[in-house]
């Protein structure tokens, strides 16, 4: 018995520190606030479930038994399960990136969380601390975020809104959402209790406090989705208390009370969206800015892909974290002026369906059902105000899920408030009497030897899924770091670590070699074989990439933009089946027009360059290039109208950016001659020349065309 206690204690203390995984930040891993937080908790998990695995043999008390909640988790995770297995990528699927790590392999550590944590917390006393815990972090975590607002403590995306120690303002807020809600759930339970006769201090002072720490830092995260999340779970709550509360009537008077503040806030504001008042803050503007021609646009037309996405792969979707295959084979042209590589519908319930499809999408949602129903038929709540936070907290999670996506922490406090619905639902089935278990002490050879597999195997799980993904990171770190003294030559031996270690860092580390691999061969320093091994191990390892995943464009666009800039001829077929996968991205078609000039197919190249900026005629780096590519091609005559007019506003704009640059001096002079202003035109080519004497020969040639009469 004393074993089995401890074993208990053990797993309770474990999961008392997933509370605090919030608070980690690795600098010493590659995307320092995803990574760490992800291995800690993982690491945490398997440590936990295996010392869950030994207690469960021994006492039955401990096994998961038949229960709503249980089947709708064990249905999303076969779900999600079979959707990797039918994924695009399935390699992908099952593993993710450092920047998401939200593969099956992440997620099925929440399963194994939620398992643990809903049979383990056996007592309110339990829960009561797990909760607490949790809201203590969020005070210092508030606390935090009051250092950062009053600019003692570094925002780390930069700007004005608060982001924690979470590094993304949006995770943050959701954090904070959950946790206004549940110190305002244990606040009722704590002013019930009083309210009994029960004499208790005056925490309800705490509570409020806290909850007004949580309301500042939300706001300052700045973030509209969580805010409206917040509006709309809070006016839900004030309606159900004034439905369904009959025997606390200062309760009923006091949600009354709120609802109509809240309606008087949210009237007053609309009034008032378009004054000085409003502009100057950043929190309001932006909320003032919500609109379905402005700043929700580029969100529909994410959506509108998520849809053509679902159109293809109904049923099981393309697999988690797949969904930048829907963005590049679906992709929008209007989306030029955002992000050119969506990996998420920013959406919720359509990631759900892109990654797992409709049957994706209702196991996730029957999640919330259950909830849901639990909540309102099964009386595991002393009154309605309780009932009442939880449907809003519920409602306020969904309306900011329906605007963000969901991520490690929110994923935690989601499953946590599912794991404390189990136990509210058992602990009321046992107080009306239920079978009492045998408590084992010995174990069986069988149950020893299953115990035993499982330990294996979970320190199997330690090196692979924790161990080595964590080398690479903190190694890929190294590798691109540079010694003032000695450069890059570290760096190889640490690249060729990263990708012998064959992790899911490699692509991570393929993409950042290039870069480092240009440098070392445009500097001097560096004798002749060092830059082969590097210039060979790029390739190689980037050749691997297109390979194992040849359906991605930006692999393919990473690829052949790297063999053109070394001359190497298979940049063409690259950059052509990265435009067949993604035919209507701009970048992609730059970069393939760039190409086609390079290997001095003039024809293509203007093609390519027309084709780009008939796409979305409104992006002025496509105007830029289409109409040098018709100079080049000597088929200015061919120009639409008012091209070159507006070529000139866009190159002077680029000149006035950077007015040491000669590319855009020479580019302007060449736009100046299309126009038949030539003493413009020999202003700006005699500026590009001065600035590098690269340019000095062809400027020279043209300038001698030009003063002689001749056709440059």
């Amino acid at each position: 018995m004393v074993s089995n206690k401890i074993l208990s204690w053990a797993i309770n203390l474990g999961l008392l520190s997933v509370l605090f995984v919030p608070l980690f930040i690795s600098r010493s891993l590659f995307f320092p606030f995803i990574t760490g937080k992800n291995f800690a908790f993982r690491i945490i998990v398997e440590i936990i479930f295996g010392l869950w695995i030994w207690l469960a043999l021994r006492d039955p008390a401990y096994r998961p038994r038949k229960h709503w909640f249980n089947w709708a988790v064990l249905a999303f995770f076969a779900i999600l399960t079979l959707a990797t297995i039918t994924a695009v990528n399935p390699y992908r699927a099952l593993w993710s990136n450092y920047e998401r790590m939200e593969g099956l392999i992440g997620l099925l550590h929440l399963g194994l969380y939620f398992l643990v944590l809903s049979t383990t917390l056996k007592t309110i006393k339990n829960w009561f601390w797990f909760w607490h815990t949790s809201i203590g972090v969020s005070v210092w975590l508030g606390i935090y975020g009051l250092f950062q607002l009053a600019g003692k403590l570094e925002i780390h995306q930069g700007g004005e809104r608060l982001d924690a120690s979470f590094g993304n303002s949006s995770y943050f807020a959701v954090y904070l959402l959950v946790h206004i809600f549940i110190s305002g759930y244990w606040l009722v339970k704590y002013l019930r209790e009083k309210k009994a006769g029960k004499k208790i201090g005056p925490w309800w002072v705490a509570y409020l406090l806290i909850i007004f720490l949580q309301l500042i830092n939300l706001y300052y995260t700045g973030t509209r989705g969580t805010i409206l999340g917040l509006l709309g779970g809070l006016g839900l709550t004030a309606v159900l208390i004034i439905w369904q509360e009959k025997s606390w009537l200062k309760a009923r008077r006091a949600a009354l009370g709120g609802l109509l503040l809240l309606g008087i806030l949210v009237g007053g504001f609309l009034a008032i969206r378009q004054s000085d008042f409003v502009s100057k803050s950043s929190t309001l503007s932006r909320l003032a800015s919500i609109s379905i021609a402005g700043g929700v646009n580029a969100r529909l037309l994410i959506w509108d892909m998520s849809w053509r996405g679902l159109e293809e792969r109904p049923m099981l979707g393309w697999g988690p974290d797949n969904y930048m295959y829907i963005f590049n084979k679906y992709y929008n042209p209007k989306m030029y002026s955002q992000e050119q590589w969506f990996d998420r519908s920013h959406n919720v319930f359509l990631d759900w369906l892109v990654s797992a499809g409709i049957l994706g999408l209702l196991s996730y949602l029957s999640l919330f059902g259950v909830a849901s129903y639990f909540i309102w038929r099964k009386n595991l709540f002393d009154g309605a105000v309780e009932k009442s936070l939880l449907t809003g907290l519920l409602a306020g999670y969904f309306i900011h899920n329906f605007f963000v996506f969901d991520q490690l922490t929110s994923y935690i406090l989601f499953f946590s408030l599912l794991g404390y619905f189990t136990f509210l639902s058992r602990e009321r089935v046992s107080s009306v009497g239920e079978k009492k278990f045998i408590v084992r002490t010995k174990l069986s050879v069988g149950q020893i030897s299953l115990a035993g597999a499982t330990t294996l195997g979970l320190v199997l799980a330690l090196y692979f899924v924790n161990f080595k993904p964590i080398r690479a990171s903190s190694t890929l770190i190294q590798a691109l770091s540079r010694n003032d003294t000695t450069g890059y030559t570290a760096s190889f031996a640490n690249f060729q670590k990263v990708f012998d270690l064959k992790t899911f860092g490699s692509t991570e580390a393929s993409e950042h070699i290039v870069g480092v691999t240009l440098t070392v061969l445009n500097e001097d320093r560096y004798p002749a074989d060092f830059k082969q091994n590097f210039l060979k191990l790029t390739k190689s390892e980037l050749e691997k990439q297109v390979l194992a995943d040849p359906l991605d464009a930006r692999k393919h666009l990473i690829f052949g933009s790297f063999l053109g800039v070394v001359s190497d001829p298979r940049a063409t077929t690259e950059l052509e089946t990265a435009a067949k996968l993604s035919p209507n991205k701009q970048t992609i078609l730059f970069e393939l027009g760039r190409q086609y000039w390079r290997a001095g197919k003039a024809d293509q190249a203007l093609e390519v360059f027309k084709r780009a900026y008939e796409l979305e005629p409104s992006f002025d780096e496509a105007a830029r290039f289409y109409s040098l590519a018709l100079i080049y091609g000597n088929q200015v005559k061919a120009a639409p109208a008012e091209l070159f007019a507006r070529a000139v506003t866009l190159w002077q704009q680029k000149v006035n950016g950077n007015q040491t640059d000669p590319t855009p001096h020479f580019s302007l002079g060449l736009i100046y001659i299309a126009l038949g202003q030539k003493a413009r035109a020999i202003a700006e080519l005699g500026t590009a020349a001065k600035l590098n004497p690269a340019y000095k020969s062809e400027t020279d040639r043209i300038l001698r065309d030009l003063r002689a009469g001749r056709e440059p």
